[in-house]
């Protein structure tokens, strides 16, 4: 999807005490945690905070309620996905967000089979 060439991305000290990326949408803004610039798992995270400032975008400049929930779900939904997505293809930088995500499926499958089994 296109987003906004003049988005601009900073690498930022000690960001991954909240966040590894964050879309800062109001002021144009990526910042990324310093740890990560240079490696390859930097530019996956630019392009998905630039997904984020894109799906925001969408709901701002929608008139109808209606659609800004469906892009803001659409946004968290797609978070979710791609964080997933990320996390498995360079796992020794994310490796807490790997357990975290292996944790949820585990519980996912464990109530669908309760679910199942009743």
């Amino acid at each position: 999807m296109k987003t906004d060439a003049n988005l601009t991305v900073k690498f930022v000290e000690n960001l991954s005490l909240t966040a590894e990326g964050m879309c800062l949408y109001w002021i144009k803004e990526v910042h990324i945690d310093k740890e990560h610039e240079g490696k390859p798992q930097a530019e996956a995270m630019i392009q998905h905070e630039r997904k984020h400032y894109y799906f925001i975008q969408k709901a701002l400049h929608t008139k109808s309620e209606l659609a800004k929930d469906f892009w803001i779900l659409l946004n968290n939904a797609w978070d979710f996905l791609d964080c997933f997505r990320i996390a498995c293809k360079y796992p020794k930088a994310f490796p807490a967000m790997l357990f975290q995500y292996g944790a949820f499926f585990a519980v996912i499958l464990y109530i669908v089979t309760k679910l199942v089994k009743s």
